[in-house]
């Protein structure tokens, strides 16, 4: 009698993309990211934040960036775009339901039940190296700065209004950007090590 029995297939495991392990991030570091991100693109890449293999949390509109390091790992970058703006203080862990979505569960300080959930889509595209533009040399005086009036509120916003922030200025001739930071991370609940700053791009004379 011949044999009908149909031939195993490949298993399903084996055609399985393999997701990214979940990791976990100071909540005010991604809601300070989402304050610097586009939300209307013509990059369509812009419009998100970038979690990058050494651990940093990144975002740019093309005219100021966020970057911050984190300290998670991740084995390839990811840019994801939430729904919603994430608190200001706690930890949220991000973890991918597939390639294209995941969720965010921002814990509460303090071991309350409040959790939060955040839901995100993965943005594909390139995310721009920013260490080209993020300047190299050492700071100037300044004499002078000019840049757009909103992007302070911006960096009132990303470091807590009541934190102080330090101005930096790399260029006499307005070619850099100027660095925004706040004099201590911890005032804008962010952690000690984090290193937030943001990047704005100085307006010439019009």
């Amino acid at each position: 009698m011949e044999n009908t029995q149909s031939k195993p297939t490949e298993s399903s495991e084996a055609n399985t993309v393999a997701l990214p392990k979940p990791i976990t991030v100071d909540s005010s570091l991604i809601r300070a990211a989402q304050l610097c991100q586009s939300t209307n693109h013509v990059r369509h890449c812009l419009n998100g934040i970038s979690l990058t293999t050494d651990g940093q949390v990144q975002a740019t509109n093309g005219h100021l960036m966020f970057v911050s390091d984190a300290g998670f790992q991740l084995t390839e970058g990811q840019t994801i775009s939430i729904e919603g703006r994430l608190p200001r203080k706690g930890n949220a862990q991000i973890e991918w339901l597939s390639e294209d979505a995941g969720f965010i569960t921002v814990s509460r300080p303090g071991g309350s039940h409040d959790d939060k959930h955040f839901y995100f889509t993965v943005v594909k595209g390139k995310w721009p190296d920013l260490s080209k533009v993020i300047p190299s040399n050492s700071p100037v005086a300044n004499t002078g700065i000019q840049i757009a009036s909103q992007y302070l509120k911006v960096a009132a916003k990303a470091f807590c209004r009541y934190s102080a922030i330090t101005i930096t200025n790399f260029s006499e001739d307005m070619s850099k950007p100027v660095m925004f930071a706040p004099k201590n991370p911890v005032h804008s609940h962010m952690a000690s090590d984090s290193n937030p700053r943001i990047y704005v791009m100085q307006m010439k004379d019009r």
